[in-house]
């Protein structure tokens, strides 16, 4: 692409766009097919490309030549570009822009060419291809393509724009412009190439001329061997001639293609070729009535006869200013059904029904044979036309079909019937002939039935013609014995059971101490004796207690279950029947061991089978030791006194040990089965305490606590005591002893009031104190305030000022949150202390509100009422009396109140 650029630079837009220091006509014919070609592939034209340099302000004409190389690189941008945006513009509007072809017009040589011209129309041909397009208008909305558009958009047709990937024919005929390569490798070698002038010939070194001009390439091998063979010496086999660069030409292409106008070529392609570079036929264009004009000859081209034998095509080989024409399909038929290909076909007018299969690629395996059916359009009506198919393959009828014709062909939908099938225990199942197997003895005899087969009885599904289902038994030993057969009918399905599924059989099962326990199934007149069972248990265990029990089911009613003991040394011989479980047991389980535990302060609380050489101090050093603060003296044995025939008793004896864990008293002490023993802690023993204390003090860090009785004082008064700007009664403790979380408390009460616990706490281990620095600050929510009338005011909903001194709730809202609104409710007015207390707002006699007082650090909030319920059915009477008395009772214990006050 870089190369064609670079002459496009060159040649093109430094001469076609209208630049009189070059010639167009000076231009070789290799490089024009070269232009046309890259313009084409860009999809670009020549106005298209001298408008747009223009505009980007290249104006070559006052250039000068030796600066055009410095335009490369913006020129090959401004052809991407350009590229680009119509590739962009055909996405968007869903079209493919078509663009003319550039057609270079060649020198005139010394004798005139006429020109290629489209095509004459004669007026008899001009209306019937008008009213064809009105035949075919149906057809071009229709998806489906006719056959063989296809060949020309799936690369089948590739086109050769040079001799690079094309391999000349023999029957390819030679022309000027074409270069040769000829190759001797005999007893002389050689390796030459010629270019075949205009004059149409070649001329070796010191030899005659040749002329080539109009031979096809074998006629040209055989001329060229005879001629230089008196010059070399080889056999006929080591000469080779070959088509190095094929020469270019311009062919018109017109008609039904998606591209029409003119194309540069290399000879090398065929008029088949050529109409892939025209983007293929449309969809009514015909393929089968293609012509190819020379001069005043018409050859026609049919792609039906290229598809059955690809190498008609060398039969039409391009020239000089061919012309391709390619007119509307005139026949047109479809075919459906049981085809191998069914679509669109184009018909030639002697062409029938036989041909159309035929280009289908013949019938399906399960066409019907006996009809096929043809849909035809009749003075405007549809009308169907039935024939018997298998008459047209044989030849006897000759159908011909018309433009337009739908074909049926009917694909085989009756189901198999005259079939048997059989299942069950045989060795070959499946559905048979009937005719081949009328009767259940020869089907037997082909499936042939399995060892296990049960054959006395054999069972058959017939099916009715109403399609309900019999079940027919077959006592097929008995008929075998009397000499008689029974007869199978369509669809039969004859079923041979197993013996497997008639048997009765049952488990016999060992468990418990053996080494391999297992379940075997037996018949039920089979039977195992223990010693037998043992043995394919893989023996007892040596833990085995010798005496086992035997679980019988009763297989007559498994609800009802026998238990039988068996001594196994005694008992070898007893006899295990189908359902039978035999359960040995361990001997430890047996045994009355008891256990012994430790617990309490000890490293590893550990349990142990009770041993009588088993101590304390063994239980002790077992468990890993005594932990740190163990009390020595406090070893406590939890001792039950078990009686077979009074009721159990618990006493606890405390031993103390000595530093190797030894008993001191009481002396000759000794642990018994089931014993408990627990170690105690020395009283008030703890490793160490720590809280934390952090904020305004002096010295904030973590205490030790020296015992259970230190305050939150002591712990203040150890960190240095409270810092001036320090928060006293903001300040919260936060306790971690099971997650208590933060404790509301007056701090400066505790220091008031040392060491009395309503006030001053005991501090728990793990406590934290964090002692707020004093902000002097009160907060309002705007609920129920107006202070969401004056924007601005609050911050997400809260104001926060400056304490003005220990005054009502109720008068900071009115000073500074603009007052209560209509609807507040005054009762739900509280303030929350920075500790965590609140202050609720009282009630007197119904009416008077008794407000809390607001301490620094304090958040004032309160509610709306609730909307009020609309009231449902007649409004009661008010009872004005009623009010105005309990009015003036309440007024008057009021002034009775503010008197005696």
């Amino acid at each position: 692409i870089r190369y064609i650029t670079n002459i496009i630079l060159f040649t093109t837009f430094f001469g076609l766009v209208g630049i009189p220091m070059v010639s167009a006509q000076n231009i070789p014919p290799v490089i024009q097919a070269q232009i046309t070609t890259e313009l084409q592939r860009r999809g670009l034209n020549e106005q298209e490309v001298r408008a747009r340099l223009l505009k980007e302000g290249i104006d070559f004409q006052n250039i000068p030549k030796a600066d055009w190389p410095q335009y490369q690189a913006k020129v090959t941008a401004i052809l991407d570009k350009m590229q680009a945006e119509k590739k962009a513009k055909e996405a968007s509007t869903g079209t493919t822009a078509i663009t003319t072809p550039l057609i270079i017009k060649q020198a005139k040589p010394d004798s005139a060419v006429a020109q290629p011209v489209a095509p004459v129309t004669t007026n008899g041909e001009a209306v019937a291809s008008t009213a064809q397009r009105a035949i075919q208008a149906a057809a071009e909305k229709d998806s489906a393509r006719i056959y063989g558009h296809s060949l020309f958009t799936n690369k089948t047709l590739a086109v050769f724009r040079t001799t690079d990937g094309a391999h000349a024919p023999d029957s390819y005929i030679l022309g000027a412009g074409d270069v040769i390569r000829v190759t001797i490798f005999g007893a002389s070698q050689a390796d030459m190439e010629f270019t075949i002038n205009k004059k149409g010939y070649i001329q070796p070194t010191n030899m005659p001329k040749i002329f080539l001009q109009g031979l096809t390439l074998r006629e040209a091998r055989n001329l060229l061997r005879k001629r230089l063979s008196t010059a070399y010496t080889f056999q006929p086999d080591q000469f080779a001639l070959t088509i190095t660069t094929a020469r270019t030409i311009m062919i018109n292409i017109y008609g039904e293609v998606k591209v029409s106008g003119g194309f540069t070529l290399s000879a090398l392609n065929s008029a088949f070729n050529a109409l892939t570079a025209a983007g293929g036929v449309t969809n009514i264009g015909s393929v089968r009535n293609i012509q190819l004009i020379r001069g005043n000859k018409r050859t026609t081209m049919d792609l039906y006869a290229f598809m059955n034998d690809p190498t008609v095509k060398d039969h039409f080989d391009l020239r000089e200013n061919d012309i391709i024409y390619v007119p509307v399909a005139k026949k047109l038929v479809s075919v459906y059904g049981a085809v191998k290909r069914p679509m669109r076909y184009e018909l030639l007018h002697n062409e029938g029904l036989k041909n159309l299969i035929r280009y289908a690629g013949g019938l399906k395996v399960n066409a019907y044979p006996n009809f096929v059916q043809i849909q035809r359009y009749v003075d405007g009506e549809v009308k169907l036309k039935e024939f018997d198919l298998s008459e047209v393959l044989s030849g006897k009828a000759k159908v011909k079909l018309q433009n337009g014709d739908i074909v049926r062909i009917k694909a085989i939908k009756q189901p198999l019937i005259q079939y048997v099938k059989i299942t069950g225990n045989i060795y070959y199942p499946g559905q048979y002939a009937l005719n081949t197997n009328p009767t259940l003895s020869k089907l037997l005899a082909n499936a042939k039935p399995t060892t296990d087969a049960k054959t006395d009885l054999i069972f058959v599904d017939r099916t009715r013609p109403d399609e309900t289902v019999e079940v027919l038994t077959i006592p097929w030993k008995k008929l075998q014995h009397s000499g008689k057969d029974f007869t199978l009918m369509p669809r039969d399905v004859v079923k041979v059971p197993s013996l497997v599924s008639y048997r009765d059989t049952d488990s016999i099962s060992v468990n418990g101490y053996v080494r391999a326990p297992f379940a075997k199934s037996l018949a039920l007149n089979d039977h195992l004796s223990i010693k037998q069972a043992i043995e394919l248990a893989g023996g007892l265990k040596p833990s085995a207690f010798p005496v086992a029990y035997v679980f019988r089911k009763n297989l007559i009613n498994p609800a009802k279950t026998e238990y039988i003991r068996v001594d196994l040394k005694n008992a070898a011989n007893f006899m295990l029947q189908p359902g039978d479980r035999l359960n040995v047991y361990d001997n430890s389980t047996f045994t009355n061991v008891g256990e012994v535990q430790i617990l309490g302060a000890v490293k590893k609380p550990v349990k142990f089978t009770f041993d009588p050489s088993l101590t304390i101090q063994g239980l002790i050093t077992a468990a890993g030791g005594l932990n740190v603060g163990a009390a020595y003296n406090r070893v406590e044995v939890f001792r039950t006194d078990i009686s077979h025939t009074e009721e159990s008793r618990l006493k606890m004896i405390t031993v103390e040990v000595d530093s190797s864990y030894k008993v001191v008293s009481p002396a000759n002490f000794s642990l018994q089965p089931y014993d408990l023993v627990v170690v105690r802690l020395t009283p008030g023993f703890t490793l160490g305490r720590t809280v934390e204390i952090s904020g305004e003090v002096n010295y904030p860090g973590a205490y030790s606590l020296t015992s259970k009785q230190i305050h939150v004082s002591n712990l203040i008064k150890m960190a240095g005591g409270l810092r001036n700007d320090a928060d006293a009664k903001g300040s919260r403790l936060f306790r971690t002893y099971k997650n208590r979380g933060f404790i509301t408390m007056d701090i400066a009460k505790a220091i008031e009031n040392k060491g009395n616990t309503k006030f001053d706490p005991f501090l728990f281990n793990g406590d934290v104190i964090n002692i707020d620095r004093r902000e002097n600050i009160v907060s309002i929510r705007e609920t129920a305030t107006h202070m969401s009338d004056y924007p601005g005011t609050s911050n997400n909903g809260i104001m926060n000022i400056v304490f003005q001194g220990n005054k009502s709730a109720r008068w900071y809202i009115n000073n500074y949150a603009g007052g209560f609104k209509k609807r507040a409710n005054k009762k739900s007015l509280v303030v929350i202390l920075k500790n965590g207390q609140v202050k609720l707002t009282r009630r007197f006699m119904g009416f008077i509100y008794s407000y809390p007082k607001v301490e620094t650090g304090s958040m004032i909030s309160l509610q709306m009422k609730p909307p009020k319920e609309k009231r449902v059915g007649p409004k009661e009477k008010t009872d004005w009396a009623k009010i105005w008395g309990t009015t003036l009772t309440a007024i008057t214990t009021a002034l009775t109140l503010f008197v005696l006050i």
